[in-house]
């Protein structure tokens, strides 16, 4: 039960951090969107808020990837399109009002800590693109460099998208970086 209660905070942090950006997870928004009691954001984050945030962090890295992780791939553009095709469902499934909650740190944190840690989930999942791009066929030189793009891509993408309610900009940046692609695999 206790578990529960620390696992429901965490995942309301992670909501309202992909929504809200930090000020939008203060502690009394994720005790009421969670549900929780009052005192039990005090006794499974004794730390504070910071505490709260970088669980947050950590569960949306693990988030995507699972998401990675439940698809198969065979070729590099089956990894981009399954990494673009995510950011998809996240914005169409929630009426473009959920983003990345690391971008919502970046955006919103100047806490040297936070940005570090948001840094770190970044290198994960760019660190795992590469592997999954070369498993698939991508040289490794060209690997680090599409991978970098296409994670610069989707979250600038999922921005654009928010912004306008809409997948043109997302579709249009998928295309373009989808044509990038061909271009290393042609070299």
């Amino acid at each position: 039960m206790n578990s529960d209660v620390r696992d429901r905070m965490i995942a309301s942090a992670t909501r309202l951090l992909a929504t809200e950006g930090v000020a939008g997870a203060s502690f009394g928004s994720v005790i009421q969107h969670s549900g929780t009691p009052r005192g039990s954001i005090y006794h499974h984050f004794p730390r504070g808020k910071d505490e709260l945030i970088g669980e947050a962090l950590v569960k949306s890295c693990a988030m995507m990837l699972d998401a990675m992780g439940q698809q198969s791939f065979s070729s590099p553009e089956d990894v981009a399109v399954g990494f673009l095709g995510v950011w998809r469902m996240v914005l169409e499934n929630t009426g473009f009002s959920t983003g990345c909650a690391v971008t919502g740190v970046v955006a919103s944190s100047g806490d040297e800590d936070l940005l570090k840690r948001s840094n770190d989930v970044f290198v994960i999942w760019t660190t795992k693109l590469v592997e999954l791009l070369t498993d698939t066929g991508l040289r490794p030189e060209s690997a680090k460099l599409y991978a970098t793009t296409l994670l610069a891509t989707a979250e600038g993408a999922v921005v654009l998208a928010r912004a306008s309610a809409s997948m043109d900009s997302f579709d249009l940046a998928a295309e373009g970086i989808l044509e990038l692609l061909r271009s290393l695999q042609s070299r």
